[in-house]
């Protein structure tokens, strides 16, 4: 973490998601967020 003109910039951040479900009905779900959404959110991280 560095400091530029009094606001905190953090060099790396870290996103943790936790998803659990047994269910079949949640595997699109799933599979949505593996191939969409986590990506991008590596991109603008």
């Amino acid at each position: 973490m560095t400091e530029q003109s009094g606001a905190m910039v953090f060099k790396e951040r870290v996103v943790r998601v936790f998803v659990s479900s047994t269910f079949q009905d949640m595997q699109e779900d799933r599979d949505y967020l593996v191939k969409h959404t986590f990506p991008e959110l590596r991109v603008s991280a």
